[in-house]
């Protein structure tokens, strides 16, 4: 079943086949509950081997002989089941945390170990079952005897149990080590649509980076750390609670890919770290102490801003300032900012001066020293920066028609007219990327591509259109010709790339590096013609037998027509079909009119061989034009419609999404009826 082979039950009498275990497992508690092994059909068992039963004293005397000669040999050690847990769960965790493998592979890594297992250990246990066979021991003892071996197999135990899945491997994580889990914060809705979250861990960093803190003294007018320092010295918390804690923070935004690359930019990342005074100077340097405090996007940083994104971060310096955090020992300690580390582009991203650095008149963070004055006297400094002049400098910023005072800077408002372009932009791209697309889509492609042009270069005339801005032209024409144009496109053959960069990235081997690749992708096909290289149309991972006295009245009249109780099928609530996954909660396109869309809420699949049903709540949606966005109308029709996913006016399946209070939906594509 795991191969997705079809399955005969094996009780006799019995003509159902399944292609899911859980599926069949159902079916035997219902049908078979109590059938017993002479129910099974010959075939189960191999009976090629004859048994001669023994008779009693036989059989005594035969399990005295064992019992003797385990009492002569010395017994094995019992192994210590928390300790065999916590090496594997160790074991787990450093391919996940230091060799960074992903989850994925892990868990294939875990599945087929134990597969491997489990044919060793079954191989092992017919050898026995042979040999205590021959020495007469009756097959029932031999039998039960195997089952308490199967019994105590600690590896399936527990591969099959609490470190099975991702998750239960995380919570295995925290129980058995010192893991504590990075904490999401909403921060609101994109500019596409998407929920974007920060990742915080602050207090919970303090904490861990207390237990390795060394207090030193210091020497007087010798300065040999951050706490000889006047910003400590003269701190009011370090003055009046000399137990007190100093907070070093680090931000800084990195490339996790290639930023000379065609990703350059898009995955970039603001990190903030922690470290504390209080640690002694060598063990500070070492990178392994120093806590994640937040992760953020940088894209995601702009849109929102540095208040927003930094909001929480100021809470908790104020909470661990004025009411401290519990330790292990459960006293309190307080603590307090001290700096503030980071580059140059960091450190005036954070204090909102200006960026550009070779042109900026006030370019310095420190004083408010302009570039004549540097450039003629390059010894002299300004007057120093202080949160009083800071202060005073945004006031005037609010009174004055410039985007900066004095290095500090603030942004430009977006115009509306180029809202309405981009959301013109966003409808040419849905219908561009239709997988379906009628005559008339096409001839309203045509019309607004044209008008998106023109209005592209009278709302945005300091910048020129490009080539790209005229193959935008063709498209319709290059519909006509090839049809949906997202059949043709190029990026599933730039992922192909993927396996050639691991390839390369892994190997480290550049002597012949085309050769390497091509042997290397051989014997990637190679591995795959053993197996099936597309995988089924309909794939479920966890189903049961589908039983209609099982559910509602509502979703009972549904699906009263599809006559699914006349054969074996299977509801899952998570469903493969053709690639792309539909899940409980998902929306999908059930119809439409002039003004409304009507969307079912996948209450439940329902699979019969290759056939798909969904069993949906119907709701309603009508367009909010200035946004290009579906808002639901009203509350649910409570209406539930059971549909064949080949009937589905498309096929892409849709979340939703709460704005202002109000349930959205964004189109992933146009879809061949909508004009």
């Amino acid at each position: 079943m795991k191969e997705g082979l079809e399955t005969k039950c094996p009780f006799r009498g019995c003509d159902q086949s399944y292609t899911v275990a859980s599926s069949f497992a159902s079916h035997v508690s219902r049908k078979h509950t109590t059938g017993c092994v002479e129910d099974l059909d010959d075939g189960v068992f191999d009976r090629s081997v004859p048994t001669e039963p023994l008779s009693q004293h036989e059989a005594s005397q035969s399990c005295s002989d064992i019992s003797d000669e385990n009492h002569e040999s010395e017994m094995p050690l019992a192994v210590d089941e928390t300790l065999f847990l916590q090496n594997l769960t160790l074991l787990y965790l450093k391919l996940q945390a230091k060799l960074l493998l992903p989850a994925s592979t892990i868990q294939t890594i875990i599945e087929d170990f134990q597969n491997a297992h489990e044919i060793g250990l079954s191989h092992s246990h017919n050898i026995l079952s042979e040999k205590l066979k021959a020495l007469g021991i009756p097959e029932a003892t031999v039998s039960k005897s195997i089952d308490e071996i199967n019994k105590g197999n600690l590896l399936k135990l527990y591969n099959r149990g609490v470190l099975s899945t991702d998750i239960k491997r995380k919570v295995a994580f925290k129980k058995n080590f010192n893991y504590v889990e990075p904490v999401p914060l909403f921060l609101g809705i994109d500019e596409n649509g998407k929920d974007m979250y920060l990742y915080w861990r602050q207090s919970e960093s303090v904490r861990e980076q207390y237990a390795a803190t060394r207090l030193q003294p210091s020497t007087d007018n010798v300065y040999q750390d951050v706490r000889d320092g006047e910003g400590v010295q003269s701190n009011v918390l370090f003055k009046t609670d000399p137990s007190s804690v100093g907070l070093i923070l680090y931000q800084d935004s990195f490339e996790v890919v290639n930023p000379l690359g065609s990703g350059g930019k898009k995955h970039k990342v603001l990190a903030v770290y922690s470290t504390l005074t209080d640690i002694l100077p060598h063990n500070r340097s070492i990178t392994n102490q120093m806590q994640l405090v937040l992760l953020c996007r940088e894209k995601d940083f702009k849109y929102f801003g540095m208040s927003q994104v930094f909001e929480p971060l100021i809470k908790d310096l104020q909470v661990l300032e004025e009411r401290g955090i519990v330790i292990s020992d459960g006293s309190v300690v307080k603590g307090t900012l001290v700096a503030i580390s980071g580059d140059n582009l960091g450190s005036h991203s954070v204090g909102g001066f200006l960026e550009n650095f070779s042109r900026a008149n006030h370019f310095c963070r420190y004083c408010e020293i302009d570039r004549d004055t540097f450039v003629n006297q390059p010894q002299l400094s300004g007057t120093t920066r202080t949160a009083q002049s800071y202060q005073g400098h945004l006031q005037a910023l609010k009174t004055s028609d410039t985007d900066s005072e004095c290095g500090i800077k603030i942004k430009d408002p977006c115009d509306n007219e180029v809202w309405q372009l981009i959301l013109q932009l966003r409808e040419i791209v849905e219908l561009v990327c239709a997988p379906a697309i009628t005559a008339g889509q096409v001839a309203y492609l045509k019309v607004i591509i044209e008008e998106y042009l023109y209005f592209r270069k009278k709302l945005i005339p300091d910048h020129a259109l490009k080539p790209k801005h005229h193959y935008l032209c063709h498209y319709p024409e290059l519909i006509g010709h090839f049809g949906p144009l997202i059949r043709l496109w190029t990026l599933r053959f730039e992922s192909k790339h993927t396996f050639f960069k691991q390839c390369a990235r892994k190997l480290h081997n550049f002597r012949n590096l085309c050769k390497t690749l091509a042997e290397r992708h051989q014997l990637l096909q190679a591995y795959l013609s053993a197996g099936n290289l597309f995988p089924p149309p309909v794939q479920i991972e966890k189903g049961t037998e589908f039983y209609m006295c099982d559910y509602n009245d509502k979703i009972r009249a549904s699906v009263a027509s599809c006559e699914f109780e006349s054969q074996s099928a299977v509801a899952c609530n998570s469903v493969k079909v053709k690639g792309t996954v539909y899940k409980k909660g998902m929306f999908v396109l059930l119809g439409h009119n002039a003004e409304e869309l009507y969307f079912g809420k996948i209450n439940l699949a329902i699979v019969l061989q290759d056939s798909v049903h969904f069993v949906t709540e119907k709701h309603t949606f009508v367009k909010l034009t200035d946004m290009g966005i579906y808002c639901q109308l009203g509350e649910a029709q409570e209406d539930y419609v059971c549909i064949k996913h080949e009937h589905l006016l498309d096929y892409y399946p849709l979340p939703v999404y709460k704005l202002c209070d109000l349930s959205v939906i964004a189109l992933h594509h146009s879809f061949s009826e909508a004009v």
